[in-house]
């Protein structure tokens, strides 16, 4: 069975959870073009798909460890197999630009079974 991923998007003008994420965040700058968020991204499996975006951001599953996938050399793991585990991520985006920016986020992986989204609206 493919996994099942759920990206939780943590704006820098007030954290979603309760806990900071331990990667850096994703910063748009002047003349940003492009990013790979993977390395900005840490997870928490899910492993039987029973976690909500509330219980995230309650601070309810804050004992519980977030992790940086890497393989043995430190370098960033991009999948972690076939499993039936739910995967949630986050990321942190810090927009320094003085405009709006429309961010389209590509998924590559191809064993995935859906992704969603979840962002917290502007304060």
């Amino acid at each position: 069975m493919r996994p099942l991923l759920l990206l939780l998007v943590l704006l820098q003008a007030g954290p979603a959870v309760s806990q900071e994420p331990a990667v850096s965040p994703i910063i748009l700058a002047p003349g940003w073009d492009m990013v790979v968020i993977g390395p900005h991204m840490e997870f928490l499996e899910d492993p039987h798909r029973l976690y909500t975006i509330d219980d995230l951001t309650s601070g309810s599953l804050d004992s519980l460890s977030w992790f940086f996938p890497e393989d043995i050399s430190g370098r960033y793991r991009t999948d972690f197999g076939f499993s039936s585990s739910a995967y949630w991520g986050r990321f942190t985006v810090r927009n320094e630009t003085a405009l709006d920016k429309e961010v389209l986020l590509h998924v590559l992986t191809t064993n995935i079974d859906s992704v969603k989204v979840f962002s917290p609206l502007p304060e």
